[in-house]
């Protein structure tokens, strides 16, 4: 119940407290119909909505301060200390939210297993992040290129390979990306390509 409310349902009082209460009452309708004619005025329909926006440019600012007192924070932090405390929040969300963490796993499998993969040649490899080919350039070459094998030329789902295997040292760079189809690719095993070609019969 508002102050004007309360203060209409007190008027069946005595006579001079009832004065004073009409007199409370007028003043607080009048600061009302004021504010609501400022409202309108800065482009609000009604009171309603503009302490509706003021709690929200209130919160907003509240979010600035925590936002300013966060980046304070985090100004002291080297870039390792930073990793390692987005790391640490990471896992304190993953284990807070497991369905949520779920969903989205189910929802973005196939491109999941995709930087999955990468990852993991990038890391066997020991490639350098910033050198290493990223699981959006290999689909780019795969929609250029990687509808035929490299080997037999036969179209079909082709895999990638490294034309020098991770295992002999080669790095999981685009240049030494190519695209083979499964029964090729499991033929050259980890075989350079030149020693693979003249095993199948491709190099006298």
């Amino acid at each position: 119940m508002s102050e004007i409310d309360d203060l209409t349902a007190r008027l069946a009082v005595p006579m001079g407290e009832a004065v004073e209460i009409r007199r409370r009452l007028a003043r607080l309708k009048d600061r009302a119909a004021k504010r609501d004619a400022w409202a309108r005025r800065q482009g609000f329909a009604t009171r309603d909505e503009f302490e509706a926006a003021r709690q929200a440019r209130r919160a907003r600012s509240a979010a600035d301060r925590n936002e300013g007192r966060r980046n304070a924070d985090l100004a002291h932090l080297t870039p390792e200390q930073k990793k390692e405390r987005q790391r640490a929040q990471q896992k304190a969300w993953r284990e807070a939210n497991p369905d949520r963490v779920k969903g989205y796993r189910k929802a973005h499998k196939p491109a999941h297993k995709v930087h999955e993969r990468n990852r993991r040649h990038r890391v066997r490899a020991n490639t350098p992040r910033e050198q290493a080919v990223t699981a959006r350039q290999i689909e780019a070459m795969r929609a250029r290129i990687g509808k035929r094998c490299a080997v037999c030329r036969a179209e079909g789902e082709t895999t990638i390979d490294h034309i020098v295997p991770i295992a002999r040292g080669g790095q999981h760079v685009r240049s030494n990306i190519q695209f083979l189809c499964m029964p090729c690719n499991s033929a050259k095993r980890d075989l350079p390509m030149e020693d693979f070609a003249r095993t199948a019969g491709l190099l006298c």
